[in-house]
């Protein structure tokens, strides 16, 4: 089986086994709070617009976004292992990147729409120069940043929602914060640069260029699916 039909297969599998009920409330959910945020953020009267939006940007892309991709991209494959389901697709002639690789994708799918429609309130409730741009093209990075890393703790540990959501706070909430060097080590970072960069507005903890901004997320993607492929091929089978 090629790798490419392997993929496909893989994919309509994994999206159909993820995108539960449940699930899409929750992403539904996520976006009702993320046109609450920038409502509530737009009512302020000691901020410009920009200002307002741009901080609300980076709440909703590092905090909304984040916990709606957590919650798809751990199951993903976590419930795999969960149910013993893997088992059955480990006997199929797959590759384990073609695993990991249509993991990742069909969490992106499930993800994306709520994450950029949550970043389109940003741009409907705040003006802006780069505003509404920066704010999808964060959340195209962050998706796709998170995906692939919670892809990855969901293979790695049973538990990968609370430990996921200890990360964000500790990690991408506070760490992130530390300098450049947090900065640098947090999918946060890269976000707040790229919607500080775009907007010309600056926002602590947001140090890089745009093209570091853009380039550094899609490289950690890269390398955090291609980590979930040699997990599968060194964890146990249920």
């Amino acid at each position: 089986m090629s790798s490419r039909v392997a993929f496909g297969l893989l994919y309509r599998t994994l999206i159909r086994s993820v995108r539960t009920r449940g699930r899409l409330v929750s992403l539904a959910a996520l976006v009702l709070l993320a046109f609450v945020s920038a409502l509530v953020a737009g009512a302020a009267d000691d901020m410009s617009s920009l200002e307002a939006g741009a901080r609300t940007a980076v709440v909703i892309l590092s905090q909304l976004v984040a916990v709606g991709s957590l919650v798809v991209a751990s199951a993903v494959l976590g419930d795999l292992y969960d149910n013993g389901s893997i088992v059955y697709v480990a006997l199929r002639p797959v590759s384990s990147r073609a695993l990991a690789a249509a993991a990742w994708a069909a969490s992106c799918t499930v993800v994306l729409p709520a994450a950029l429609v949550s970043a389109l309130a940003v741009g409907i409730v705040h003006s802006g120069d780069g505003l509404l741009v920066a704010s999808l093209g964060g959340a195209l990075l962050a998706v796709a940043a998170y995906s692939a890393l919670f892809g990855f703790l969901g293979v790695l540990v049973r538990r990968a929602l609370p430990a996921g959501l200890a990360f964000l706070v500790l990690w991408e909430g506070f760490v992130s914060l530390a300098g450049n060097a947090g900065a640098a080590l947090s999918v946060t970072g890269y976000v707040r640069s790229l919607l500080a960069g775009v907007t010309g507005y600056g926002l602590k903890g947001g140090p890089f260029a745009i093209g570091t901004a853009v380039v550094v997320p899609i490289a950690f993607t890269v390398l955090a699916v291609l980590a979930t492929a040699w997990l599968l091929d060194h964890r146990e089978l249920p």
